[in-house]
């Protein structure tokens, strides 16, 4: 998980989870990466090679995204531990 990600969601007061960063690419060189999907190493790729590989991740994205979300809600930025009622539909 990136370590942004990790500050987000303490500032938020949320726990991390893999699910806020389902794809985490770690640079390994000038033109690499390591592929990180849901919180599993997949391996190293080069620019190229990510760049034709990433659509096959879509329904890694997808299946991290919330409930909430795919059902047209969403949570503005007050939402904190206890701000489900401040949902509001898009």
């Amino acid at each position: 998980m990136g370590r942004a990600q990790v500050m987000q969601a303490e500032a938020a007061g949320m726990e991390p989870t893999v699910a806020m960063n389902p794809i985490l690419l770690k640079p390994t060189n000038d033109i690499g990466s390591q592929v990180i999907v849901n919180g599993e190493v997949i391996g190293n790729m080069s620019a190229r090679d990510y760049f034709a590989y990433k659509k096959k991740l879509v329904p890694d994205i997808l299946e991290s995204v919330p409930q909430h979300w795919k059902n047209g809600h969403h949570c503005d930025r007050r939402c904190g531990k206890s701000g489900g009622d401040q949902l509001k539909s898009r």
